[in-house]
């Protein structure tokens, strides 16, 4: 698992330590740190896209189309594309005053 390698691509994408390295997915009783070991598909996922799905569903931008399923090879609806840049906007733009204050100045 590379976890670095999209570290400081964008300051305003990454989290307080850097990357999803601190992102921890729980699904069982026990703590999983890769993002993606529960769905059966993974392996379906581009090479060149793997960092970006492991921190989106890391940092719960995307969670796939069902509990064990990701479907990257799948193509997006409006509706998924819109919820993938809401949630995205909730969690990284709305809430980071020097994104806005960068922004909107």
């Amino acid at each position: 698992m590379a976890v670095d390698s999209h570290k400081h691509h964008n300051e305003y994408l990454t989290t307080s330590s850097g990357t999803s390295d601190i992102a921890i997915t729980s699904v069982s009783s026990t703590v999983n740190r890769d993002p993606l070991a529960r769905f059966k598909d993974k392996d379906k996922i581009s090479y060149f896209a793997y960092n970006a799905m492991e921190w989106g569903v890391a940092n719960g931008i995307t969670d796939g189309v069902d509990l064990n399923t990701l479907g990257p090879d799948l193509v997006l609806t409006r509706e998924e594309v819109l919820t993938i840049l809401y949630r995205f906007y909730q969690k990284y733009i709305a809430t980071n005053e020097d994104f806005n204050a960068t922004v909107l100045d």
